[in-house]
């Protein structure tokens, strides 16, 4: 662990005051008192409900040298301090400083938008990875660092975490990093002070309504990423949609549109095959095409492997690697994730949990049931309620069965989330609905009324590892559920013995 000078992190920082007892060295800073290290400064924000100063002694304990905070240190509190005049502000100086600001060392690419970053940064770092080199990954299945995955709680962590990320990422012999950013994250800095090199945009449709005001205010988080990237950035937005044009707008870097056939965006995907196992698209980059397959599912998936590619051509990066690199990655964590057991029906499970990702998922598997289309989903509590009722409608339009059930309740209760759902469910469509809150016997109740051919799609979580209830964290991952149900079934892949 390297250690920098306290006095240029002051001479950065320029504080309102410091203690007398400060260490001569530091070794990093974080907000989080479990991820505190020997040496770390303990970055504490005031004016909350529970501020830093509440786990001070776990900072402690883990060998933090002293605190960095805005307002004054209580009096009962006798530890070395660095006051500073804002906190935000000063988060991004200590944690440049702290971690060798290495988003100036690595290529580091962005990618916003609504629903596809997931795919799209696994697609981009399969790409990269194709040239030979090493791409580190901040993605809301987990952070990547070159050696190791760490679980993500956020989809974009705040700065002094993706800074200590990017330097772990950076010492492991990454070249290049990217990672998923959302609009949370935008809206709130959390990415301020990073550089660039490049930021794709997939698409923006309702979700997250219960944060910002509107889709204008929604799409306005968005646009700002646009607009601050470097001239010397590249960009890569995909224009099938009004959203898209407005990031054109907004974005001052060289830009690669994205679009299908009939666009005219500089990249044109179309689909020519799309089967249970994957599918097939052509590219159309600079007037000649391009043939590319991949074990992806899901008709969406071109959107978001001719992003990957533009952001790959943006950098100089040649169409033979691209192509590769889409070709070598066979599955992204939760997003359309097939589970097989050796049941004579296909099951998926999928990340959707917005209006929009569960109609394109539900759009995509329908041309490929050759039964019936049978959907398990519920919405999570505590966020954007416009969207239950909507996704309700959705179900209902486009599968034969639905299993209304919980996703993460949170702190609300189950029973109204799925009310509310239910409540967007046409009359004339309600025989088709099956509702159950517990999402373990929704899942065995889907899986026993499928038969052979049908098509089962297990939406909202995708890799998620947990059910949030009343702020906790209970284990439960539908892969893992879904194949075990199963089993109990009677079910089993093949070689394995019953």
């Amino acid at each position: 662990m390297s250690a920098i000078a306290t006095l240029d992190l002051l001479n950065a920082l320029r504080p309102v005051a410091i203690s007398a007892q400060l260490p001569f060295e530091i070794t990093g800073i974080t907000q989080d008192s479990r991820r505190v290290k020997p040496g770390y400064i303990f970055a504490v924000r005031s004016g909350t409900k529970n501020t830093g100063i509440d786990y001070l002694r776990q900072a402690q304990a883990n060998g933090a040298s002293a605190i960095m905070i805005e307002g004054t240190l209580p009096d009962a509190v006798d530890f070395p301090f660095i006051q500073v005049p804002s906190f935000r502000p000063a988060l991004v100086t200590a944690s440049k400083v702290a971690f060798g600001d290495p988003s100036s060392k690595l290529d580091l690419f962005g990618v916003t938008g609504t629903n596809g970053k997931t795919s799209t940064v696994h697609l981009f770092r399969s790409i990269i990875e194709s040239v030979g080199a090493k791409c580190a990954m901040l993605s809301t299945v987990g952070y990547w660092t070159g050696m190791e995955t760490i679980e993500a709680p956020l989809t974009t962590p705040d700065i002094d975490l993706i800074t200590e990320l990017l330097s772990a990422s950076e010492q492991n012999g990454s070249q290049y990093a990217v990672m998923e950013v959302s609009s949370h994250a935008l809206d709130q800095g959390r990415v301020r002070g990073l550089r660039f090199q490049g930021g794709g945009f997939t698409n923006l449709s309702v979700d997250h309504l219960d944060y910002h005001r509107n889709m204008i205010e929604y799409s306005g988080a968005k646009e700002r990423f646009f607009r601050t990237l470097p001239l010397s950035a590249s960009a890569a937005i995909n224009i099938n949609g009004s959203w898209g044009c407005r990031m054109l707008k907004a974005c001052w870097s060289p830009a690669i549109t994205v679009g299908s056939e009939e666009s005219g965006a500089d990249l044109r995907v179309g689909l020519r095959e799309h089967t249970v196992a994957g599918g097939a698209y052509c590219l159309t980059w600079q007037e000649k095409m391009f043939d590319v397959k991949t074990t992806l599912v899901g008709v969406y998936q071109g959107e978001n492997l001719a992003l990957a590619a533009a952001l790959a051509l943006s950098h100089g990066i040649e169409m033979p690697e691209v192509l590769r690199g889409i070709g070598a990655l066979k599955a992204v964590p939760g997003r359309m994730e097939s589970v097989n057991s050796g049941q004579p029906f296909a099951v998926f499970v999928d990340y959707a949990h917005t209006p929009d990702a569960l109609e394109r998922a539900l759009l995509s598997i329908r041309p490929l049931t050759q039964g019936r289309l049978l959907v398990m989903f519920g919405c999570g509590g505590d966020r954007d309620r416009t969207k239950r009722p909507q996704m309700g409608k959705i179900a209902a339009k486009l599968a034969d069965r639905i299993f209304i059930t919980s996703d993460n309740p949170r702190t609300e209760d189950p029973t109204a989330i799925t009310s509310e759902i239910f409540g967007g469910v046409p009359e004339n469509l309600r025989s088709k609905v099956t509702v159950n809150v517990d999402r373990l016997e929704a899942t065995f109740a889907a899986l026993r009324s499928a038969e052979v051919g049908d098509i089962v799609l297990l939406a909202g979580k995708g890799s998620e590892w947990y059910q949030e209830i009343n702020g906790v964290r209970h284990p439960y991952d539908d892969r893992l559920v879904c194949a075990e149900a199963l089993r109990e079934i009677g079910y089993y892949p093949k070689g394995v013995e019953r």
